[in-house]
């Protein structure tokens, strides 16, 4: 059964690093995705001076540029724990990404909320689960119903009534949760105690206690009680 858990909690992803272990890389790199090839023509060459007291330098922007590509850094750990890659998102145009790294778990952050949900609709068989991280928007509510076998998590900081945008914005997001829980799935509510500090994503060391036992895991999340 899905499991959708809409935690207003900061420090629901936090969990205990004093014994962690160092994270070792076995590989590193980039590539692009997208994109098509620009021809500029007949722009004049220009000298352009990019310091005070420096040499005049020749800037000549014709040619063939390539634009509208997305570029991709991946990290790849020694020891591997995750059956999945995580694919971590802050920005739009990541359709490509998906289609190229395939069954995947997406994590993204804010205004990359509706490019997360949106780019999971027509292509659930491609995502293994979705983490919101205060999403300022959502995907598409008529189409809902795609969403309803993947374990999805949203993470809502505390201090939230305090601002003057993000009690709407955090409506919407349960509400577009509500959706997916019509449509098949289930939703938990978890709250803290509000923090003493504010802005986006606010968290209070204090309070990380009592939540220790709530894990950045869409099965594990959904499984929590409402306080």
């Amino acid at each position: 059964m899905l499991r959708i858990a809409i935690v207003s909690i900061a420090s629901a992803l936090m969990a205990s690093t004093a014994s962690a272990e160092p994270i070792a890389l076995r590989d590193m790199g980039s590539f692009h995705v997208g994109g098509r090839l620009v021809e500029v023509s007949g722009k004049p060459v220009k000298e352009v001076v990019f310091t005070a007291g420096g040499v005049p330098a020749k800037i000549d922007p014709n040619g063939t540029y390539q634009v509208e590509q997305m570029y991709v850094q991946y990290f790849l750990p020694v020891n591997e724990r995750g059956a999945y890659p995580l694919l971590m998102w802050h920005g739009g145009g990541l359709t490509g990404v998906i289609d190229r790294v395939g069954l995947c778990i997406i994590l993204f952050h804010s205004q990359a909320g509706s490019f997360g949900f949106k780019v999971a609709q027509p292509r659930p068989d491609k995502v293994k689960a979705l983490i919101a991280i205060e999403p300022a928007a959502v995907g598409d509510p008529a189409k809902v119903e795609r969403l309803k076998n993947i374990p999805t998590l949203m993470v809502y900081g505390d201090n939230i009534e305090r601002d003057s945008c993000w009690p709407k914005i955090r409506a919407t997001g349960i509400a577009f949760a509500d959706g997916i829980n019509a449509a098949g799935g289930q939703r938990r509510c978890r709250r803290p105690a509000p923090s003493r500090h504010r802005g986006q994503f606010a968290y209070d060391d204090d309070g990380q206690e009592q939540y220790r036992g709530c894990r950045a895991d869409p099965e594990m999340a959904g499984r929590q009680r409402a306080d």
